[in-house]
């Protein structure tokens, strides 16, 4: 197992960061954090550009972010879930949001943004997953395919009409969001998938619930990984509207919460065992393996020599890993 080079994002935060986005030259960092505050970073220089409290200093820890380009309709905005709300922020001036979406009865886990279409999509502890217009924050569509807590969603690169979300209840759902009804076009059912020795035997831990914590698909759509409480990660593959389960990758010792699909259909995997696995989702080789110092919170990048990586403590990590790339 090997330790990936690297240096810190340090001084911005005050508590454990929980998520992370990168904007669309990949030239600034957000970063969102317990003490919920949203820190800015120049990508390139490593350094806190901006940052601002949401919701004032008792607010609610912010869980996930969401850049827009700066041709979105409202320019260049970072979509910040907090509580059952969601945040837009206008960069030029985010002394305000300017736009705030009353999104769930309780609270938000995720976002993800279709840009071109201008929506945004979000999954709750409720178990819904709703779409929403992300210029005027009207509810476009709400869909309940979730017995338990919604943990993640994701707009399928390429079929945008299709949203993914996992949950608490051990499925990922594809769902034809644009639909007349709103169906479902796959639903895995985690614990059916798996045979519960089996991963026992494979990835060295008890016999943890496959609840999915992450997603990620790759930029052509043709991969989608969920990363599951168990230790595995469970592939996904179809070049249609169907997916099919592919395989299940085994390295963790604990829960794999953060995921990043880079391109050359690589994908990368932090654990709550504070290790990351480098997969070739095209390959049968197995992952490289990097130790980190903290349980893995979030993943973000767009190349394998600059990936950031937020855990449990306060600071944000930028890692080289192309030597195994």
């Amino acid at each position: 197992m090997a330790t990936s080079a690297s240096s810190a994002l340090a001084n911005g935060h005050s508590a454990s960061v929980n998520c992370l986005a990168l904007d669309h030259d990949s030239s600034l960092l957000a970063s969102g954090a317990d003490d919920a505050a949203i820190c800015l970073w120049d990508a390139g220089q490593r350094l806190l550009t901006a940052k601002w409290q949401c919701g004032g200093p008792t607010g609610a820890p912010v869980v996930s972010l969401a850049f827009s380009s700066p041709g979105f309709a409202s320019g260049r905005l970072l979509f910040a879930a907090q509580g059952s709300a969601v945040h837009a922020w206008d960069l030029r001036s985010p002394a305000q949001p300017l736009l705030s979406i009353c999104a769930a009865e309780d609270e938000v886990n995720s976002v993800a943004l279709l840009e071109e279409e201008r929506r945004l999509a979000t999954a709750d502890d409720t178990g819904a997953v709703k779409i929403f217009d992300a210029v005027s924050g009207e509810l476009v569509r709400a869909l309940h395919k979730h017995d338990n807590i919604a943990s993640a969603v994701i707009f399928r690169p390429t079929r945008t009409w299709q949203v993914i979300s996992g949950g608490m209840d051990y499925r990922l759902v594809v769902t034809d969001w644009k639909g007349h009804r709103g169906e479902a076009v796959n639903i895995f059912d985690m614990s059916e998938l798996q045979d519960a020795e089996s991963t026992v035997s494979a990835s060295g831990i008890g016999v943890n619930p496959p609840l999915v914590h992450c997603l990620a698909a790759s930029s052509d759509g043709q991969f989608v990984a969920a990363g599951l409480e168990n230790g595995s990660v469970e592939l996904f593959s179809g070049s249609g509207r169907h997916l099919l389960q592919s395989e299940s990758l085994y390295g963790h010792s604990a829960g794999v919460s953060a995921l990043l699909c880079l391109p050359g259909h690589l994908l990368l995997s932090g654990g709550n065992d504070r290790r990351c696995y480098l997969w070739a989702l095209d390959s049968e080789q197995a992952g490289a393996s990097f130790a980190h110092s903290d349980k893995v919170n979030a993943l973000c990048g767009t190349r394998p020599d600059r990936v950031f990586v937020a855990d449990s403590g306060s600071t944000v990590h930028c890692c080289d890993l192309s030597a195994a790339a």
